[in-house]
């Protein structure tokens, strides 16, 4: 029994050490899902060719995988950006051969690596790789946080009885108290009308990026105790978790039908 008990605790330490991940797997393949669910059939198999054995969908979790690779190590500041309280964020322009210093700009870049016919088809598998995840992580709160607390990733929350922190509980706590398989929860949420959707593929990555820094306030409340705690937290936002969701996988579509 005493491996199996060192198994165990292995796993669970590693686990509780990992960094968090936007959203968390389900939440990146529930957006990249109702992307799927809304590309043209020209982009539908370009994505198909590029991706290939892969899907949209397993495609998503791939910019979090690659953490542990040192290679990808410059690549951590594509996952967010860091707005002080009152500040604004300033696009400005990227030179030929500089990285991206944030998600906006990562963003920017891979679209402009698909739309670039001199681009390798290495580059494009990595393009769709890093816009099917960039995209879903802009669309979470804390993806547009504050520099001094990572994110919310220093805000201290209780989520079911269990420490936790603010970060977390957005990227995966409420997602995973809906018991619902990736799947099953796109298929709940892809639900936009025609009117809705021509509107959000028609903002541009500033405006999600504005989005989530209006509504950060709002994720960094941790759950009260005195007011029904984990579940009354979950019944107040997790229709936002949803929405976010759903608009990152319509905008993710658009982006993906008109680049490719």
């Amino acid at each position: 029994m005493l491996p199996t008990r060192l198994l165990i605790a292995t796993l669970l330490l590693a686990n509780a050490a990992s960094p968090v991940a936007a959203w968390g797997p389900t939440g990146h393949r529930v957006v990249a899902g109702i992307a799927q669910n809304h590309l043209t059939a020209e982009a539908a198999a370009v994505v198909r060719e590029l991706l290939n054995p892969d899907t949209l969908v397993e495609a998503s979790t791939w910019a979090d995988e690659i953490k542990s690779d040192d290679s990808w190590g410059h690549a951590s500041v594509w996952h967010y950006v860091n707005l002080d309280d009152g500040a604004s964020y300033v696009p400005r322009e990227i030179t030929d051969g500089e990285d991206p210093r944030d998600i906006h700009e990562a963003i920017l870049h891979f679209v402009n690596v698909l739309g670039t016919s001199s681009s390798s088809k290495t580059e494009r598998v990595e393009a769709v790789r890093w816009l099917v995840h960039l995209v879903g992580d802009l669309h979470q709160p804390l993806h547009v946080g504050r520099r001094g607390d990572m994110g919310g990733n220093r805000v201290d929350a209780v989520w079911h009885g269990s420490p936790t922190n603010m970060h977390r509980v957005w990227d995966s706590g409420m997602i995973r108290s809906t018991q619902l398989s990736y799947s099953e929860l796109a298929l709940s949420i892809d639900t936009a009308s025609s009117a809705e959707i021509a509107t959000w593929q028609a903002s541009s990555p500033l405006d999600w990026l504005s989005e989530s820094l209006a509504l950060r306030n709002r994720a960094y409340e941790p759950p009260d105790p005195s007011r029904g705690g984990s579940y009354r937290y979950s019944y107040e936002h997790l229709d936002l978790v949803r929405q976010r969701l759903r608009v990152a996988g319509i905008r993710l579509a658009g982006l993906l039908n008109s680049a490719l």
